[in-house]
């Protein structure tokens, strides 16, 4: 028989050989394959990195090439500078297509929006049936030059002595005032 000192040997080298198989078929094992699986994780990391400084980079390409037609076509709607003529000469078209008379003011005053882009203010009277302007105003708004209108004044028209021409009325005759800004850009 053992004696218990050598019964608490073999129970203590026992445990310690299990403790030892433990350590080198499961413990072991199991952490080279977290590291593996770490190394792993790191590595798709810096793929999905890399992929998404691509993506960014060809959405910086795209969205410069798009910035850059918006900005050719926000210049189509400025009137450049130099061509008031065809400018007022496109609203007396207009105008005379929808069988008004018409009066243009352009003020001399400008001011400064941005850069390259100023804003004048414009003064445009109608006379004309109350349809016909409808018509006008609404060529207006399809024109490709970026115009605000602040204001629009329609009355009936007077004769002579300040009192509404009744036949003018029931033909439908108005008078039409806009008061507005137009956008120029500047060549400089």
């Amino acid at each position: 028989m053992t004696n218990p000192k050598q019964k608490l040997y073999l129970l203590i080298s026992g445990i310690s050989a299990a403790a030892i198989l433990l350590i080198a078929f499961i413990i072991v094992p199991s952490m080279l394959e977290i590291k593996n699986l770490n190394e792993g994780i790191a590595l798709q990391r810096l793929e999905i990195e890399k992929r998404y400084t691509q993506i960014q980079s060809g959405k910086r390409v795209t969205n410069l090439t798009k910035i850059k037609n918006d900005i050719a076509q926000l210049s189509s709607i400025f009137v450049k500078k130099g061509s008031e003529l065809e400018f007022i000469t496109t609203l007396e078209g207009i105008a005379q297509a929808n069988g008004l008379e018409q009066n243009i003011n352009l003020q001399t005053t400008e001011q400064k929006i941005s850069g390259q882009i100023i804003a004048t203010p414009i003064q445009i009277s109608l006379k004309g049936p109350y349809l016909n302007i409808l018509k006008n105003l609404s060529s207006i708004e399809k024109l490709d030059y970026y115009i605000t209108v602040n204001s629009i004044n329609l009355s009936a028209v007077y004769n002579k002595k300040d009192t509404a021409d009744i036949n003018l009325v029931k033909q439908g005759m108005v008078e039409a005032h806009l008061n507005g800004e137009v956008y120029w850009e500047t060549n400089n």
